[in-house]
Parts: structure tokens; sequence; C-alpha cells
């Protein structure tokens, strides 16, 4: 897969606004996706005072997946070349995912979405690793 992070192009308006998309700011919303397999995630809640999750939102087979994620040890920080320039070896982020909801037609892909989740994951941030430490089973969304 080819992942890109970037401000996400106006020209995928319609196709969010089929999904239910309808109130991204395309000048200031960014995500990780791979436009040739249909893969797009982007952070719809960062953690705050009183909760350290954030949720995301993955679209995969043109179906909305809701994430929330914990992230639960980064003690394994990047390593920088002197200057600060370079980045000699990434830092592991360890993560918890709370809740994987996905559309009731999607459950019986779960090996298959567990391997994009981590896919995608893999490009979400250049200087870390991502490593999921707690998956729990898929559960359908309600409308």
């Amino acid at each position: 897969m080819v992942f890109v992070n970037e401000l996400v192009p106006l020209e995928y308006k319609e196709m969010l606004e089929n999904l239910g998309f309808d109130d991204i700011r395309f000048e200031q919303q960014s995500w990780t996706a791979d436009k040739g397999k249909g893969v797009f995630l982007w952070i719809t809640r960062n953690p705050y005072r009183d909760d350290y999750s954030t949720d995301y939102i993955l679209i995969w087979e043109n179906q909305v997946i809701e994430l929330n994620i914990t992230t639960v040890d980064t003690s394994a920080r990047p390593v920088w070349d002197e200057a600060g320039e370079i980045l000699v070896q990434k830092g592991l982020a360890k993560e918890r995912i709370n809740a994987i909801r996905v559309p009731e037609s999607v459950l019986s892909k779960e090996q298959e979405l567990l391997k994009i989740i981590e896919e995608v994951f893999k490009y979400v941030d250049k200087e870390w690793e991502t490593e999921f430490v707690s998956v729990p089973k898929l559960t359908v969304l309600q409308n």
C-alpha cells in the first residue's frame, strides 16, 4: 500500500458527503490515505483532560469504521541525529484499541480489517512505530 499524510483534497468532498461527512474543513483536516486502495483515516477527537483516548474514522471498502484508541506507553522515544534533522530511529507508541465499531456487513471481515488498521497506523506519524497491545472484538455501529 502507498499511504500519504495530507490535507483532505477537495476532490473527495462528494465521496465524504455521501458517507455522511458534510462538515469537513478541507483546508484544515488532514488524513492518512491510500487512495488506490480506498483506505482513509483521520482523527475526529483528540485526547482531553478527562479522556485520554483519540477517536478516528477509517473508511475501508466504502464503509465507515469508528476507532477509539488510547496511547498507553511512549517511553521509547524517537532518536534524532545530533543536529536534530535526521530521524535515526523511530519511537515506539504502544496503543490500546478500546473500540472498533463497524457496519454489520464488516463483521465477517475482522482479520482483514485488523490488518488494514495495523497497516495504516504505520504511516500516521513518521516519527513513531505503533504497536497495538490490546485489540477488542468488533462491535456493530449503532445508527
